[in-house]
């Protein structure tokens, strides 16, 4: 009878136990939920970014690895979004002039917001930062760009493909490739920034994110065949490959089989080779055709 009553009191603990982990998962379930469901909430078109970020921030330990990404994507997307509303607020000229005080005085772009002496500028460039933007400026235009280098607090919650795609955005941030209509990398780094570009989308190319570094490769892609205005591929005066460009195309060790940009970039490393590095109907076409197929 003891043995007997041992044997109900084990059955009603246990299920007491299963009962008490399956309340609790619903209950994770439910939470998680309603997490996803207000972020979605606060994802609107006059959504505050330094808002969302914060809220991110306050939930993401407490939802699955799945969601994690959506919440980071989510506010990627938001900054993208956000993006156009900084630029018309950078065109007023008040903004620029009191940007230009602080650069004058320090010959930095701001970063420091208690450097801009006008409250409102200050707190616009407070918002900016907090939403994970920086200024940058070119041709003595001040404007906003989004600060990629602001995601590495989250790789720790993110995928590998996740991870590898902030560190590419992050290498653009921070190591802008042109400016001014003019190379700020050199032509060898060109080439690098293609092939690694393209291991992305081998490994990843299901992932949405692949989309942004397809856009990006193009645009390498048109550096690697034309350079830009002020640093172009060829000489504006001699039709020839510029020394620079030409040593680094034949250094460069392109292998087709990594995908359709290096095998693009090796033919037209052979159309060159053919043509003796001059800018002729043979080389024009070639990248005419390129760029139509973009």
């Amino acid at each position: 009878m003891k043995r007997q009553r041992m044997t109900i009191i084990t059955i009603l603990a246990v299920l007491l136990l299963l009962s008490s982990v399956f309340v609790s998962r619903q209950m994770k379930i439910a939470r998680e939920e309603s997490i996803m469901t207000a972020f979605s909430a606060l994802l609107t078109e006059e959504a505050n970014l330094t808002e969302i970020i914060e809220y991110v921030d306050g939930k993401i330990k407490m939802v699955s690895n799945e969601n994690k990404v959506t919440l980071i994507d989510g506010v990627e997307k938001m900054q993208r979004n956000v993006l156009s509303r900084w630029q018309q607020r950078f065109e007023d000229n008040l903004f620029q002039t009191e940007l230009l005080k602080v650069f004058q005085s320090t010959g930095q772009i701001p970063t420091d917001p208690n450097a801009i002496h006008d409250d409102t500028i200050k707190e616009y460039v407070l918002e900016l930062t907090r939403g994970g933007f920086k200024i940058d400026t070119a041709e003595g235009v001040f404007y906003p760009v989004i600060d990629y280098s602001f995601y590495n607090k989250y790789h720790s919650f993110l995928p590998a493909h996740m991870v590898a795609y902030f560190e590419i955005m992050s290498i653009e941030s921070e190591e802008t490739p042109a400016k001014d209509a003019a190379l700020l990398i050199s032509w060898y780094e060109i080439y690098s920034r293609i092939a690694r570009l393209e291991e992305f989308i081998n490994e990843y190319g299901t992932f949405p994110q692949a989309e942004n570094v397809e856009q990006l490769a193009k645009r390498y892609v048109y550096f690697a065949l034309y350079g830009t205005d002020n640093t172009p591929l060829f000489s504006n005066r001699t039709k020839r490959m510029v020394h620079d460009a030409k040593q680094a195309i034949q250094e460069f060790e392109w292998d087709e089989e990594n995908g359709y940009y290096s095998a693009l970039i090796k033919e037209y490393y052979t159309v060159l080779e053919e043509n003796d590095y001059l800018l002729n109907d043979a080389v024009s076409r070639f990248r005419e055709s390129t760029l139509a197929s973009f």
